[in-house]
């Protein structure tokens, strides 16, 4: 069916947004409120699980992914989840998202195709960039 849904509607794009810091996932809501995405944010590597799930392994419609890196314990669990998307066939683009640089570039080891090496506020652009939607 292509980018078209029923009835010859455009299918919307859609972001899958692992975000730990409730101030960057509204930031990102806001600036990146567009009628061609539709965003779906998790608040920790837990939610973005369950909804990487339902998005791709259900569906199979999934267009990108903002993976936070968080720290510690949870930035090696962000990266197994990088690295468990591209086990489980998910080929399209994941954005390193991290305060970071480090853990972006961890990131980008586990499969991440883009960073924003540690400068969280390239976010918004990065996804307009990559979906071609800027």
């Amino acid at each position: 069916m292509g980018s078209k849904g029923v009835a010859g509607k455009l299918r919307k794009l859609k972001v899958l947004i692992i975000e730990e810091s409730p101030h960057w996932r509204l930031l990102y809501q806001e600036i990146l409120k567009n009628e061609k995405l539709e965003m779906y944010l998790a608040s920790n590597i837990h939610e973005g699980e369950i909804l990487f799930a339902e998005l791709w392994d259900h569906l199979k419609s999934l267009d990108a992914v903002v993976a936070s890196g968080g720290a510690g314990q949870e930035a090696c669990e962000n990266c197994a989840f990088v690295q468990s998307m591209r086990i489980m066939g998910y080929a399209g683009p994941i954005i390193a998202a991290s305060g970071d640089p480090d853990v972006c570039d961890a990131l980008k080891q586990a499969g991440c195709d883009y960073s924003v090496d540690g400068e969280k506020r390239k976010v918004p652009g990065l996804v307009e960039q990559v979906l071609k939607i800027a």
